[in-house]
């Protein structure tokens, strides 16, 4: 299954910010909802702040692809209201992230001290241990479908069924 997403500069630079620093965006979104669909409990820690230049930064466009043996996460985003599809994946990524991006949007470099502090404390945080903690780092996935066979996530539902 396939689904567009759209990141405006205006709404999302937070996110747009993780795929100008070098990170897989779009593997970040299906990660995120096929734990989600499946319930497994998945957050997402980065170790830096991540800034973003919004005067030459543009919308963005990415196509994110579903297993279609993956029934439940399928089945999920049919189930998303009309024209809503689009926000709700945006949602579920944002509740994965164990701390959300505020450097993105902040224009003083004085006030970046407190995104980082807030990251510490996050990334210092217990994790229960049902709950599947992935500390993302700039991507080596390069889009091919067997680099995901490798994934955590596509571990953790082939062994759940």
């Amino acid at each position: 299954m396939r689904i567009d997403i759209r990141l405006y500069k205006l709404f999302d630079a937070d996110l747009i910010a993780f795929a100008t620093n070098g990170y897989s965006l779009k593997q970040m979104f299906e990660d995120s909802l096929m734990s989600y669909a499946n319930g497994v409990a998945y957050s997402i820690k980065y170790d830096r702040p991540l800034e973003i230049d919004l005067e030459h930064s543009y919308n963005m466009h990415l196509a994110v692809l579903i297993p279609n043996g993956d029934r439940k996460t399928c089945a999920l985003l049919q189930g998303i209201k009309k024209r809503y599809r689009n926000a709700f994946c945006k949602a579920v990524l944002r509740n994965a992230l164990t701390v959300q991006n505020m450097a993105s949007y902040i224009a003083d470099e004085a006030l970046i001290p407190l995104q980082m502090a807030l990251l510490k404390r996050s990334n210092a945080l217990k994790t229960p241990p049902d709950e599947k903690v992935v500390i993302i780092k700039k991507y080596s996935y390069n889009g091919r479908r067997e680099a995901r066979q490798s994934s955590y996530l596509y571990e953790i539902l082939n062994r759940e069924g």
